[in-house]
């Protein structure tokens, strides 16, 4: 070994005679800090922004112990107070709220399965012992209501009517014609283009970011109050929850719209099981949503693989937006789900284009669409053409009479 200022060569025996200082310079070098590369959820040494996905080398993997890959080191339940129990189960509730976001709005999770069940079974083994600390939004809550006798009703704020159909190009050329008509301009209007998801129209309310109840369209005006099924659709988050950079505010109060639909998948999946039961079998996928939904058990319906696109907004406190596609992006930013098909054209030819590459991708949606919607960009315009069933595209009806 060598000595650190001449270079001489020193032996076992002289190190032991060394003194204290010179021994501490000839000790080896410490091993490398470990470094490793996977997507960090929580405070980074980085200092990135909490529960983001970006992947960078951890040198202190301590410092982000939620990673994938490495077990969190929990304290035992019976050695927590309530306090650090409460304060444990809101950052666990958080980082669950992200998770199911990542996975059913933007089908990109950042963890396994068996994680995510992990950071469950922790918060319900938290829950179960502390029962003061447990939230009505909490992940654990989704089902466990009793069965219902019947079905309440609700009024609706502002009126989910439905769409009318029309048969041909030419009717939607004509339809061009009167929003054109309307708006008095001869230039190309700017459309905002969606696929029209065969499933049942759903209006959900949320109160300072806490879905407080849900409801179907039923007549445009009063609905069936089917809050405690929708709260067993995952692909609903029971707390708004932003997870944007700048911090997107989260309204007093906002009534979001949006189309429950069993994918084709789970449609077939359940078909069969009735069929090896012994049970009459749904006719298609939007039956199957439609009788999920009106449950008067909630758990029947937490079985069913339920999904939700959202497609608009209602009435609305503390917020409000110029075009429907802002409206759409703001949805987004809360953690609803949007369609990723949703597309901004130019004029009524951008949406005939548009009403053919719908058609060609109808095979590879995994979910059954029967038309387009056409929607005018300017909210307080917002004006909706829905496509016949049998794909040729309609117009619609006169200017702010319809919503969808």
């Amino acid at each position: 070994m060598k000595s650190g200022r001449k270079g001489k060569s020193i032996s076992t025996a002289d190190m032991e005679n060394m003194p204290a200082k010179k021994a501490l310079r000839a000790k080896p070098k410490p091993a490398p800090k470990l470094s490793i590369d996977m997507p960090c959820r929580t405070k980074c040494p980085k200092n990135h922004y909490p529960l983001s996905s970006h992947r960078h080398k951890l040198t202190r993997p301590d410092v982000c112990a939620n990673n994938t890959g490495m077990e969190r080191a929990w304290k035992d339940t019976e050695k927590l107070t309530e306090k650090a129990a409460k304060k444990e189960a809101e950052k666990l509730r958080g980082e669950i709220n992200y998770h199911n976001y990542r996975y059913y709005a933007l089908d990109s999770p950042v963890i396994s399965d068996s994680e995510f069940d992990r950071l469950m079974r922790r918060l319900e083994g938290l829950e179960k012992k502390f029962p003061s600390i447990v939230t009505p939004d909490s992940p654990t809550k989704r089902v466990g209501a009793e069965p219902l006798k019947e079905f309440g009703t609700v009024k609706h704020t502002t009126p989910m009517l439905s769409l009318d159909n029309a048969f041909s190009g030419q009717e939607a050329l004509e339809f061009d014609r009167r929003i054109k008509r309307f708006l008095k301009t001869d230039e190309d209007i700017e459309y905002v283009t969606e696929p029209k998801i065969d499933g049942l129209a759903v209006e959900l309310v949320y109160e300072n970011g806490v879905f407080t109840s849900g409801s179907t369209r039923g007549d445009g005006y009063t609905g069936e109050d089917i809050t405690q099924n929708l709260r067993t659709v995952k692909s609903i988050p029971l707390k708004l929850s932003p997870h944007a950079k700048d911090k997107t505010a989260i309204p007093r109060k906002i009534e979001v719209r949006g189309e429950v639909y069993l994918p084709l998948e789970g449609f077939r999946r359940i078909n069969k099981e009735r069929e090896k039961n012994k049970e009459p079998l749904f006719a298609n996928p939007r039956n199957a949503a439609a009788g999920s939904l009106r449950q008067l058990d909630p758990k029947i319906t937490a079985s069913r693989p339920l999904s939700i696109f959202c497609y608009g907004v209602g009435a609305a406190e503390g917020v409000s937006f110029k075009t429907h596609m802002e409206t759409l992006e703001y949805l987004k930013k809360l953690g609803l789900r949007v369609n990723p098909n949703v597309s901004v054209v130019r004029g009524i030819e951008g949406a005939l284009e548009y009403h053919k590459k719908i058609e060609e991708l109808r095979e590879k949606l995994g979910y059954e669409v029967d038309g387009i919607v056409i929607k005018v960009t300017f909210r307080k315009n917002s004006i909706y053409v829905q496509e016949a069933r049998d794909g040729r595209l309609p117009s619609s009806s006169p200017p702010n009479r319809r919503q969808r």
